[in-house]
């Protein structure tokens, strides 16, 4: 019973990492793949319909996850909406056109209220990688598409990986500045509608990167939205504009 998932009758996740690891000791699988879905606003849909339509709305999304297993495959349920498959596909190609097809008659079920899932794609090319990194990385990719309605999938490649890097250093780099109350502040000047006197300014963070050059705003933003931090730069800038006034 610790193997199953009370809400879906699917695998757990420690379940699924536990045959994950068996499954690819002995090479049960022609083309490894392994895919982490969700769905974009899944609360919204909760909040709207109440709890036992989103109840009934993860039974289709059970019933998603197993379709997308093929052969030897197997699938699994996280924590909300938040699926795992180990897919068994001839090749990529084929696990592509099985997903968009799964969606597609997912979605047939859903009637006006159209929901859109996000599906992480990692082909194990590492069978001596840690199983916990190669669902990291399924992950990785689906969180690179995440809001983005009109991309259904992401396979996760090299330069999956070398964002997740620069997000994780520029994370840690964010908080060090923030705790150490050392991050730039500049001020852009507002001006009257004659063009010429100065009537405020907009008070921006602004972050130098390692070879002193100014880090993009909307790179700075989005890593603030996405690590949690962005309510602490707010703060922060808050109370900096007030030492300043």
């Amino acid at each position: 019973l610790e193997q199953i998932d009370a809400s879906t009758g699917i695998y757990s996740f420690s379940a699924f990492k536990t045959r994950l690891y068996d499954s690819l000791a002995f090479r049960s699988t022609q083309f490894p793949c392994i895919v982490n879905f969700d769905l974009n606003c899944f609360d919204g849909y909760n909040d709207i319909y109440g709890w036992d339509a989103g109840n009934q709305l993860l039974q289709k999304l059970t019933t998603l996850a197993m379709n997308l297993c093929g052969e030897n495959g197997f699938c699994a349920h996280s924590e909300g909406d938040s699926f795992w498959v180990f897919a068994d596909h001839p090749d990529l190609d084929s696990l592509i056109r099985k997903l968009t097809e799964e969606t597609r008659n997912f979605q047939d079920q859903l009637g006006d209220f159209l929901l859109f899932p996000s599906f992480g794609i990692y082909c194990v090319n590492d069978h001596m990688a840690p199983v916990s990194d190669m669902c990291s990385r399924a992950t990785v990719a689906k969180r690179s598409i995440k809001g983005r309605l009109n991309t259904l999938y992401n396979v996760y490649g090299s330069e999956d990986r070398q964002r997740r890097t620069d997000w994780l250093k520029l994370t840690s780099h964010m908080q060090r500045r923030l705790d150490a109350e050392s991050m730039p502040l500049g001020y852009q000047p507002i001006y009257a509608a004659d063009g010429e006197s100065i009537i405020g300014a907009e008070a921006m963070a602004r972050w130098q990167q390692a070879d002193d050059a100014p880090a993009p705003i909307q790179e700075l933003i989005s890593i603030a939205r996405a690590s949690g931090l962005i309510l602490a730069l707010d703060w922060y800038i808050l109370n900096k504009v007030c030492c300043f006034l």
